[in-house]
């Protein structure tokens, strides 16, 4: 398993598109993704999952993927997280 952590600085959060965006890469792996915020585990390859959780700008996340490809999965899952600040 492989897991970071990382804090939504985009003023808008993780609304639809950004979420439609992550959950299409999170679907490119075979690897279970996975985004920690509080106590809500939110499946990364699920869009409606990603928007329950409400995600805003300053939310931290804990993001694990855990299978085959989970270090690619992760490192691919955390430069876009980064972009989305920029």
């Amino acid at each position: 398993m492989v897991t970071f952590t990382h804090t939504i600085v985009n003023s808008t959060g993780l609304h639809a598109r950004p979420a439609a965006l992550l959950a299409k890469l999170c679907q490119r792996y075979q690897c279970e993704i996975v985004l920690n915020s509080g106590s809500r585990a939110l499946q990364g390859k699920s869009v409606v999952s990603i928007l329950s959780g409400g995600l805003k700008k300053g939310t931290q996340l804990t993001v694990s993927a855990s299978g085959p490809d989970e270090a690619e999965a992760a490192q691919a899952v955390q430069a876009f997280l980064q972009e989305l600040g920029e």
